[in-house]
C-alpha cells in the first residue's frame, strides 16, 4: 500500500518555494533599481546620466554658482544644511559687503576648511566668515559626506584623510542605495510630467536656498510640522549617530583649527553660532546622557573661536534671538523666518561688541 505524502513535508516544500520566489523577486527588484539608478545617474557620479538633475541643493551645483558668483563677495557664511537659509542679502544690508552662501548639506569640518581655501584661492576679497556650526561637524565615526568625495576641488582639501577617493565597489554599492533611487525616481518624474514638476529646493544665484516644496505645503496647510517634527524626535538620536559620539573627532578638530588659522593669516573677522535646536528637541536631548556631548562641542568651539579673537554665539535655544517653533522645516532646520533672525542677532551684536 502506498503512503501518502505528509503533510509536513509537503509544508516544507511550500515554506522553501515561496522564499525562493522571495528572493528571486528582490534580486530582480534590486537589479532593476541599480540600473535605473545608472541610467538615470541622478548625483552624475558615472557620466551615464540622460536626464537633467532635480535641483536639491548638490554640492556642484553650488559650487558652479560660487565660481560664476561675480563679482566676488568680502563675506561668506559657511555651513551644512542648518545654514542654508541664511541670506546674503541681510548679511549685505547689515554689513554693507557682498556676501555667497557657501554651505553643503552633511558638511563636516573638513568641508569647511576646504570651501574656505578654495575662497582664498579664487582671490575672493574676503573681509567676513559667518560659520554656522553643530555638533555633527566634529563626529568620530561619520564619514566625509560623499557626494564631496567625487568633487575633486574639494576633496583634494581633505589632507587629514588617508583616503576619500570611493572605491570601485563603493561606486558599485550606491547604485542601490535608497536615496539614490529617490532621486533617480524623482528625476524621471521631473522630466515625464514637467508641466506639473515643482523642484522641491529652490537655490539662488547667492547660494541662498530654501525647501520650497515643504514652504508650499505649510502655506497650503497640508504639513502638519507639529506632527512631523513630534515623529522624528525620538528618532534622533540614532539618525546621527550620537550614542557613537563619546568623543571629538581629533582630525576633525584639526581641520577646525585649521580654518581658524586661515582665518588669521588673512585676518579676517570670525563670526560662530552653534545652530539651534527646536524646542522640542531640546528638551527630548535633556532626557539622553549622551547628549553631554554636545556641551563639550560647544565648549571647544566656543574656546578655539575667542583664542583667535573670533565672537561666538551658542543660540541652541530660539529664545536667545528671539526665534519662533514655527520657524522649522524638521526638528534642525530653520525655515527663513527664523534664519533671517538668527543673522539680525548675530551681526548687531557682532556690530555693538566692534564699536
Amino acid at each position: 500500500m502506498e503512503s501518502e505524502p505528509s503533510n509536513k513535508s509537503s509544508g516544507r516544500w511550500n515554506v522553501s518555494g515561496f522564499f525562493r520566489w522571495l528572493l528571486i523577486t528582490w534580486l530582480l527588484s534590486l537589479a532593476m533599481f541599480g540600473i535605473l539608478n545608472f541610467i538615470v545617474d541622478p548625483y552624475e557620479i558615472y557620466g551615464s546620466g540622460l536626464f537633467p538633475r532635480v535641483m536639491v541643493n548638490f554640492h556642484d551645483v553650488k559650487l558652479e554658482y560660487f565660481e560664476q558668483y561675480d563679482p566676488p563677495g568680502e563675506s561668506l557664511i559657511i555651513g551644512n544644511s542648518r545654514a542654508n537659509t541664511l541670506d546674503p542679502s541681510v548679511v549685505e544690508e547689515i554689513t554693507g559687503e557682498r556676501c555667497f552662501n557657501f554651505s553643503f548639506a552633511g558638511a563636516r569640518t573638513e568641508t569647511y576648511y576646504s570651501v574656505l581655501k578654495i575662497a582664498l584661492e579664487d582671490n575672493w576679497p574676503l573681509n567676513t566668515v559667518i560659520v554656522q556650526v553643530s555638533p555633527g561637524c566634529f563626529h568620530p565615526t561619520m564619514p566625509v559626506e560623499w557626494e564631496t568625495r567625487f568633487m575633486n576641488r574639494i576633496a583634494r582639501n581633505f589632507i587629514y584623510h588617508e583616503r576619500v577617493e570611493p572605491s570601485w565597489f563603493e561606486l558599485f554599492g550606491l547604485l542601490f542605495t535608497f536615496d539614490q533611487t529617490k532621486q533617480s525616481l524623482a528625476t524621471v518624474r521631473r522630466n515625464m510630467f514637467a508641466k506639473q514638476w515643482q523642484e522641491p529646493m529652490e537655490t539662488r544665484e547667492d547660494g541662498y536656498a530654501i525647501w520650497a516644496q515643504r514652504e508650499r505645503e505649510i502655506q497650503a496647510g497640508t504639513l502638519n510640522l507639529e506632527a512631523a517634527i513630534t515623529r522624528r524626535i525620538p528618532k534622533y538620536p540614532e539618525r546621527v549617530n550620537l550614542y557613537e559620539f563619546d568623543h571629538i573627532s581629533e582630525v576633525r578638530m584639526h581641520y577646525w583649527e585649521d580654518f581658524l588659522d586661515l582665518c588669521t593669516d588673512n585676518d579676517l573677522n570670525v563670526i560662530v553660532f552653534f545652530a539651534p535646536l527646536h524646542p522640542d528637541l531640546a528638551e527630548f536631548l535633556e532626557t539622553v546622557p549622551e547628549a553631554r556631548i554636545l556641551d563639550d562641542v560647544v565648549e571647544y568651539v566656543e574656546g578655539t573661536v575667542t583664542e583667535i579673537g573670533g565672537e561666538f554665539y551658542n543660540i541652541r535655544n530660539i529664545g536667545t534671538f528671539g526665534g519662533s517653533a514655527d520657524g522649522f522645516y524638521d526638528e534642525v532646520h530653520t525655515r527663513p523666518i527664523n534664519a533671517d533672525a538668527i543673522i539680525r542677532y548675530v551681526l548687531r551684536n557682532w556690530n555693538s561688541e566692534d564699536e
